[in-house]
């Protein structure tokens, strides 16, 4: 394979909305445990133990749900589950606080790893990717006797896991291939045992420093082999593959649309250009017949990235990420056309898209220019959603702006289990969030209102293009512009036409103006009745604050 010699790590939190939950709830460890999904939508994570009572992921899904939609079809309803694991605890999904202990874990990594100067890239909640490949070419430059006691440096605690797996040169990948410690270098050579060595010593650390959270490791020459080998001995296994005939011996059992970057349409698309059914394993697209045939339907460019990702073949870096490009907030329901529900529906998301702009606010000193809505009809899961994007409110910024000196930054002593117990997004709003609130819903429901007759199962408010703030001062709060945005914009007008400063009570927090839809003038988008105003009442409502 044509890749240069690097040692990834690829840590993976097993279970992780159920490690989560146990975090804040020590009285579940040890039982089974299922996080549902909003909208009866089924089991989003299950522990082991409810793993080996008989359920799965997609489990607890509503009647209706199965009947539409053909994955759920063969699953157990929530009754059934429950039936068959007497004293399974379900609970709801929680994803503010889920993004919350991700981030725990993050600074917990970091700081585990602060001396091998190793690069770490968040991939999504629950996996990240550390890169020792300095630490260990470092190591392996020095004499004989300095590179072991780098090694025993790092050995396992008498309590912690003192093998690993090695994936076999052929046959079934389950097969486990244990080796001791210190069989690791004589086996597959010192350059991975230094990686086991530094993944044993990391999954210890991690353990003892969120309170026993379990994580898996896969170590590989890549990104994508790491990845791959990391959940093949779940829970808390760690997995490697060296490289040459242990690598294609992966691959060739590996479903196509299981690889990164081929699990959504693009894999979708390969296995119908080359008449593949569902299973097909990555080894399928080894003959230069079907790069041919990929490179006519996709292009030469699209072609050979499944082609290199199939014989996993990948040389993009670990890259520390920065905040996401976008803030969002969904949630799925029960089709429907009826504008009261869709109205307080986008009560509850702006609510809580808000205050996940307060919270990004905090910590990197940003405010979006556009916000966006995206809708779903029906459970179709090949269309694409329908989207809508509007300007922010001219308050919005300045009202993020108080929330960036809001920041409180937990001692070193406090443990990893009291943050994130302490963790709330919950909160009385002020008088300015709720008119915020109150713009944001009825710019939904003005776009919302030509969708009437159609049943919609899917709503998402969000936030994109993000500019940074200026320094939070009085002066900069009370200023007419309080955010320099990085491109020209036209000079706000006064809402009735006149030229000249607004009062302050026009361009202050009254946030009965500012908002714009791309298709529709300001003052059309400014329109309409504003006696359905946001109260807290009807917040506590829907938000349970």
């Amino acid at each position: 394979a044509g890749w240069k010699m690097r040692c990834i790590l690829h840590v993976d939190v097993d279970s992780f909305y159920v490690e989560a939950e146990r975090v804040r709830r020590p009285d579940l460890k040890n039982r089974p445990v299922a996080v549902k999904q909003f909208n009866s939508g089924g089991f989003a994570a299950v522990s082991y133990e409810a793993k080996a009572k008989g359920i799965r992921k997609g489990d607890g899904a509503g009647a209706r749900g199965r009947a539409v939609i053909s994955f759920l079809r063969d699953k157990k309803s929530e009754h059934q589950a429950i039936k068959d694991c007497p004293g399974l605890v379900v609970l709801p999904m929680d994803t503010d606080y889920y993004r919350f202990v991700s981030r725990q874990i993050l600074q917990v990594l970091t700081k585990s790893t602060e001396t091998w100067r190793a690069k770490i890239e968040k991939s999504s909640y629950d996996d990240y990717y550390i890169d020792v490949t300095g630490r260990v070419t470092k190591e392996l430059a020095k004499k004989e006797g300095e590179i072991s006691k780098f090694l025993s440096a790092y050995p396992p605690e008498e309590d912690a896991p003192k093998i690993a797996h090695l994936i076999p040169r052929s046959g079934d990948l389950k097969t486990k291939i244990k080796l001791q410690v210190s069989e690791i270098e004589g086996e597959i050579g010192r350059w991975w045992a230094c990686g086991v060595r530094m993944a044993l010593h990391l999954q210890k650390k991690i353990m003892s420093k969120t309170d026993g959270l379990s994580i898996s490791i896969g170590i590989g020459p890549n990104k994508l082999v790491a990845r791959l080998v990391s959940g093949l001995h779940k829970p808390a296994g760690v997995t490697v593959v060296d490289s040459g005939d242990r690598v294609r011996n992966l691959m060739d059992q590996t479903r196509i649309q299981s690889i990164p970057g081929l699990m959504g349409q693009l894999g979708r698309r390969v296995l119908d250009i080359l008449k593949l059914h569902d299973e097909a394993k990555a080894s399928d697209l080894y003959s230069d017949r079907v790069l041919k045939l990929l490179t006519k339907e996709l292009g030469d460019e699209k072609a050979r990235y499944v082609i290199h990702k199939v014989r996993a073949e990948d040389d993009s870096p670990v890259v520390p990420r920065g905040p996401p490009k976008s803030v969002i907030s969904e949630r799925s329901f029960p089709p429907t056309s009826k504008l009261n529900i869709l109205k307080g529906m986008s009560k509850m998301l702006a609510v809580r898209l808000l205050r996940r702009l307060e919270e990004d606010a905090t910590e990197s000193n940003r405010c979006p220019n556009r916000l966006f809505i995206k809708w779903r009809v029906g459970y179709s899961q090949r269309h694409s959603l329908v989207s809508r994007t509007v300007t922010r409110p001219s308050t919005l910024a300045p009202y993020l702006q108080t929330k960036t000196g809001e920041r409180v930054i937990p001692s070193e002593a406090a443990s990893f289990r009291a943050a994130c117990r302490g963790y709330s997004l919950k909160g009385t709003l002020n008088e300015t969030a709720l008119g915020l609130v109150a713009d944001i819903v009825d710019i939904c429901m003005q776009i919302l209102k030509k969708c009437q007759g159609q049943e919609l199962t899917r709503l998402i408010l969000g936030a994109e293009d993000f500019v940074n703030l200026p320094r939070n001062t009085v002066k900069s709060y009370f200023s007419k512009r309080p955010l320099e945005t990085q491109r020209d914009r036209p000079a706000a007008s006064h809402p009735d036409g006149r030229k000249g400063k607004r009062s302050r009570s026009e361009r202050g927090l009254t946030l009965s103006h500012g908002f714009a839809i791309s298709s529709k003038s300001t003052s059309e988008a400014n329109g309409g009745d504003r006696s359905a105003a946001v109260t807290k009442e009807v917040i506590n409502e829907f938000f349970d604050i």
